[in-house]
């Protein structure tokens, strides 16, 4: 299965704003370009390779600070891709159980990457496009605009802000809805 894009209209920039907005309102500049860039490419700046992807889940879930509540955000409209936060893997208290999840949403990380990387210059459009949708909720100054674009136009990966951390301790991979709803269908079911 090929993981396309995720072309988003300005109501759906708008409706995923202002979730983030509800759940993470102390954001910042970083955290908006580091949501719209996942609900575009997901987690296809990640590599392929399952047993990096299935370590580093490994040793964030060791940083996790007990207690959290898991949740699923959607970041796509129901058609592109969720937040999946990592507490859902805890749940339950078999060992093997857990080794087990931990390979499923690594398998399910990798499957959920594009079939082609955006290139800088492709992001700096989508971005571009979406500003006046994120502005509507989130106005943006030029020195943030500016900070943005040299983000997007470095072609580096950036994380979240040290706010963001700090307040929300952030802990999740991001999978495309397909993939997601289709290895859960067969969990269900018994067959993975």
């Amino acid at each position: 299965m090929r993981i396309e894009k995720t072309d988003l209209s300005s109501h759906e920039i708008s409706l995923i704003l202002a979730q983030e907005i509800d759940l993470h309102p102390r954001l910042e500049i970083v955290d908006i370009l580091k949501l719209f860039m996942q609900a575009w490419s997901g987690p296809t700046h990640l590599t392929p390779d399952f047993e990096q992807v299935r370590s580093s889940i490994s040793a964030e879930l060791d940083l996790m600070q007990p207690g959290r509540v898991p949740h699923i955000q959607d970041i796509g409209c129901g058609r592109g891709f969720l937040r999946v936060d990592l507490a859902y893997l805890l749940r339950g208290d078999n060992v093997q159980q857990l080794d087990q999840k931990i390979d499923l949403l690594a398998r399910q990380v990798i499957l959920s990457r594009l079939s082609v990387e955006p290139t800088p210059k492709e992001l700096s459009k989508y971005w571009s496009a979406a500003l006046p949708a994120i502005q509507e909720l989130y106005p943006i100054s030029s020195s943030d605009a500016e900070f943005a674009n040299k983000l997007i136009s470095s072609g580096r990966l950036f994380s979240h802000s040290q706010s963001y951390k700090d307040l929300y301790n952030p802990h999740y991979r991001v999978v495309h809805t397909i993939i997601y709803n289709t290895t859960e269908k067969h969990l269900n079911q018994g067959e993975l």
